[in-house]
């Protein structure tokens, strides 16, 4: 029988690279809730090494990206071989990173990716399925009966997005419509080139009618097999836990594995279905809510970190 788990999380690129480190803050906190602070420690990418000597961890789970060149981790591996210890990666990027993952699977014991299509065709032995999460404390908001907008979207501007929103925005053009995030054309007036903090963000979800949900086209290593996203982001999880009500663009029916169509969120695939979510959320504000608080419990339920944590260890071998 295995000792008890003894767990440090740590990025696997630096920091100034991260878009979103709360990935790594959340998932320590998962390991917390199921193990207890002090059987568990957390590093950034530059730190790993002293925090392994000074946590002395019999699990070293590497949530992340391995994208960047700095991204070496043989000094990690020989750690860990040193002292018994096992390795993990969650890589959070596929397919996008897809042509990088190589990095993952010739270093760590273990390897889990967001992406369900990614680990169906790699077929890996050691390559495991794990969407990503929510956490209550940096997401969670109460369910609002006040809103300020009908439609809410923060994201960059990849091209899928903008050719949704600009066949939608006659559609769209009696609704308060905001969007934010990087690289908007001026032809949407609606949108604006701001970002936003993980807190501002999930305020703005809480605060709004609909929470637009819209797939990502960029791929960044992705070429050797060329593979398309089946499952949802994170934001997905982010934005139920944070109480909103979600109009989710159909690219795929992975969804409905994570949310129930029509209770706990909304599908839709025209500028036309759009719209008429709009109207109806506006014509029923108890479905809305019912819909919100639906989702959200969902997600406390089934797509917390530290559900993820337990199915990390779970797979390596503690429980």
């Amino acid at each position: 029988m295995k000792p008890p788990a003894r767990v440090l999380v740590c990025s696997t690129f630096p920091d100034r690279h991260n878009s979103n480190p709360d990935i790594r803050r959340s998932l320590a906190q998962g390991f917390s809730e199921l193990l207890g602070a002090e059987a568990v420690g957390e590093s950034n990418f530059h730190d790993v090494l002293d925090a392994m000597e000074r946590h002395a961890p019999n699990l070293v789970v590497g949530p992340g990206s391995c994208l960047l060149p700095e991204s070496a981790y043989l000094d990690w591996r020989r750690y860990c071989d040193r002292h018994g210890c096992q390795l993990a990666f969650w890589l959070t990027d596929d397919p996008y990173e897809l042509d990088l993952d190589w990095k993952a699977f010739q270093i760590a014991d273990q390897v889990f990716s967001n992406d369900a299509n990614t680990v169906l065709h790699l077929d890996r032995p050691n390559l495991t399925h794990l969407p990503l999460a929510a956490s209550r404390e940096r997401h969670g908001r109460e369910v609002r009966t006040k809103l300020d907008c009908d439609l809410f979207f923060c994201g960059v501007a990849f091209e899928n997005r903008k050719r949704l929103l600009r066949a939608a925005a006659p559609a769209l053009t009696p609704y308060r419509v905001d969007v934010y995030g990087d690289w908007w054309p001026k032809d949407l007036a609606f949108a604006r080139n701001t970002r936003l903090s993980t807190a501002a963000i999930c305020d703005r979800y809480n605060a709004a009618l609909l929470t637009l949900n819209m797939g990502r086209s960029l791929d960044i290593a992705n070429h050797r097999l060329a593979l398309a996203a089946s499952t949802p982001g994170p934001r997905t999880f982010e934005a139920a836990m944070a109480g909103a009500v979600q109009a989710y663009h159909v690219d795929g029916l992975e969804i409905v594995e994570y949310l129930e169509p029509g209770k706990e969120v909304l599908l839709f695939d025209t500028p036309t279905e759009l719209a008429r979510l709009i109207e109806e959320m506006h014509a029923d504000p108890a479905r809305r809510q019912a819909i919100a608080r639906a989702a959200q419990q969902r997600c406390l339920a089934e797509h917390t970190y530290a559900r993820r944590a337990q199915r990390i260890l779970e797979v390596c071998g503690f429980y």
